[in-house]
């Protein structure tokens, strides 16, 4: 690609995960990217508040779209977001990882190579990885 850092659209399939969600979403929006970035939750029929956390705190926060399905499995959730999925880089996030604020420019900076077609991250949990 010829531009370091591509608009990007970031999935994150939910379900049952509301207080950690708010916390990965407000994590996500001071994200420091330089190009633009969409972030699509696709909540997957959630039984606990998640739905509502989502409409009263982001609906009007024009960087999130949200996507409510029945009860699916995460890969149905996963997939509609995706679907909805505007830019040309697409990367799937869990419902509980909450970003560090260069975590979006370092995942994408791995597509300023023309022969790259995929990135993964390195995995850390709480002091081990």
């Amino acid at each position: 690609m010829k531009n370091k850092f591509p608009n990007a659209s970031i999935v994150i399939a939910t379900f049952n995960n509301a207080p950690v969600l708010r916390k990965v979403l407000d994590a996500m929006l001071k994200l420091e990217y330089p190009a633009q970035y969409e972030i699509i939750v696709a909540d997957d029929g959630s039984k606990d508040s998640t739905k509502e956390m989502l409409q009263s705190s982001f609906r009007n926060n024009k960087k999130i779209k949200m996507i409510f399905l029945g009860h699916g499995g995460v890969c149905k959730a996963r997939n509609a977001g995706i679907a909805k999925a505007k830019y040309p880089i697409v990367i799937n996030m869990d419902h509980d990882c909450i970003p560090a604020k260069n975590w979006l420019k370092d995942m994408a900076s791995g597509f300023a190579s023309e022969k790259i077609g995929i990135v993964s991250a390195y995995d850390y949990y709480g002091g081990t990885s």
